[in-house]
């Protein structure tokens, strides 16, 4: 395990590398944070005499080299082809670092950069800055609710007039931002991704639309891109089988809406019905959002991330995700079909969904339970998984992990993008799914069913590829491995 180097002085140093205008927001951001001073590093002099008028600037450079012995912390907002050998610079030297979106150019490069900052132990970070956008963190609450059902379909466009950029085309500039939003939303990554590019204005592409499956959840999406439209548009539509989700970023006064409307399969069809299908309409509702500037908080985490030695929620793997997937839509457009993303094998971890669990598909169990027992059975089970020696090492939102001394583990995930799987059947509700690496030599079911046992449960019935527990005065439970889950059966609706 790394151990990230905490950074415990008063004063945090940190340079921006690229003084232009997104450089120019995180000095702004910077300058704001107690304990931080900014140092300024751009070749621009007018750009940095700009600044040092506006914000209280520590030093202002044109050059890395007369700075960098002298810095914590560095945010590089270069263009992209500058990313990978700056961010190599001050790794090497000892410093913490930021990337802007894509963290590199290429998946080499990428590797490059991550395994430097674990070896130095220094806080590697990518500015997916829409990871921490609370309207965004509100979609992926909503879309993981039993009222929202399980989520079949994402569009996602990000369309405005320029900028042009100098050393990448339109999908390695804004395509980042949807990738890691759809990534983040989903709890999931891309399996397979196909490309659409238009040079129209230029020698890049400067329209393009990109496909994505994630075929561990059954989800497809469509992200289109483009630097040639006469609208600003920043906008994500989430499919479900129950609902839909708008997610509007230039909508400040409503930046999510969550659509009680679908359409579903007639159970009956008349004879000779040509669209064999009924239409459901029902409210709109727009939740509330506190909403913080994503930059400052994005900004805080990482100074927080320094200051504690905490491992950064997007850290260089996940940039290393997007830009793998950057990298097979190239593929995709030399080839002209679906490519298949290729993550590698050389200890690349989906902080999302662990691989360690993943690829041990065999024991997955799923947990069906009522929603209204859901947090009871959990309960039970850590409660059990404490008396069995093992520690809570991970706990978020949707994602319990236990570890004991003897490296086994068991993550149970409540309403995350796991049970999003969970086929919806008209007597049950998908609520958890518990993982279990292969260091447990036992069967998942078994296993997980001896855990409840401990609070009582005394009734396991053989089912058809499950266990069926029942105890009087406990909510009843069916476990089921991944292996004899069956097919999502469909419902229709009245």
């Amino acid at each position: 395990m790394t151990h990230w180097r905490k950074t415990n002085g008063p004063t945090l140093r940190v340079g921006v590398i690229g003084c232009g205008y997104w450089g120019s927001k995180h000095v702004r951001v910077l300058s704001s944070i107690p304990g931080v001073e900014v140092s300024l590093i751009d070749r621009d002099q007018r750009r940095r005499e700009e600044l040092e008028a506006a914000y209280p600037i520590d030093r202002s450079v044109s050059e890395l080299d007369d700075v960098i012995g002298m810095l914590d912390a560095a945010v590089i907002a270069t263009p992209p082809s500058g990313h990978h050998p700056l961010a190599k610079a001050c790794l090497s030297a000892g410093v913490h670092t930021m990337v802007e979106k894509p963290l590199t150019t290429n998946v080499a490069h990428a590797r490059e950069l991550i395994a430097l900052a674990e070896q130095a132990g220094l806080v590697l970070m990518v500015g997916h800055t829409f990871e921490f956008n609370p309207a965004v963190w509100a979609l992926a609450e909503a879309i993981r609710t039993p009222e929202f059902g399980r989520v079949r379909y994402v569009d996602s466009s990000r369309l405005n007039l320029g900028l042009y950029q100098p050393d990448v085309d339109v999908l390695w500039d804004l395509a980042p931002h949807d990738i890691s939003i759809l990534n983040h939303v989903l709890g999931s990554r891309p399996t397979a991704v196909s490309s659409w590019p238009m040079n129209l204005m230029s020698d890049k592409a400067d329209v393009a639309y990109l496909g994505l499956r994630y075929d561990d959840i059954d989800v497809g999406a469509c992200i289109h891109v483009s630097w040639l439209d006469p609208m600003k548009v920043r906008r994500t539509t989430v499919i479900g089988e129950n609902a839909m989700a708008v997610y509007d970023d230039v909508n400040a006064e409503e930046r999510l809406r969550i659509y009680n409307k679908g359409v579903e399969p007639l159970e009956h069809p008349a004879q000779g019905a040509s669209v064999p299908l009924t239409y459901r309409n029902g409210d709109i509702i727009s939740p509330f959002i506190d909403f913080k500037e994503p930059l400052g908080l994005e900004l805080g985490h990482f100074v927080e991330c320094i200051r504690t030695g905490e491992k950064p929620t997007v850290d260089g793997y996940s940039g290393l995700e997007v830009v793998s997937v950057l990298c097979a839509a190239e593929r995709a457009i030399e080839t002209g079909g679906w490519v298949t993303v290729d993550y590698g094998d050389d200890g690349v971890i989906d902080l999302r969904a662990d691989n360690r669990l993943a690829q041990a598909s065999d024991r997955l169990v799923y947990i069906d339970v009522t929603a209204e027992d859901q947090s009871t059975v959990l309960g039970q089970l850590a409660k059990a998984l404490s008396a069995g020696g093992f520690v809570s090492s991970t706990l978020e939102p949707n994602r319990s992990t236990f570890e004991n001394p003897d490296g086994e583990c068991v993550a149970l995930y409540l309403d995350g993008a796991s049970v999003a799987q969970l086929p919806a059947t008209a007597g049950a509700r998908r609520s958890a799914v518990a993982s279990l690496t292969a260091g447990l030599d036992t069967d998942g079911p078994a296993f997980i069913a001896n855990l409840l046992g401990e609070s009582g449960y005394e009734s396991v019935i053989d089912t058809d590829g499950g266990l069926l527990l029942a105890a009087d005065g406990l909510p009843t439970v069916r476990l089921t491995a991944i292996q004899n889950r069956q097919p999502k059966e469909t419902t229709h609706g009245a």
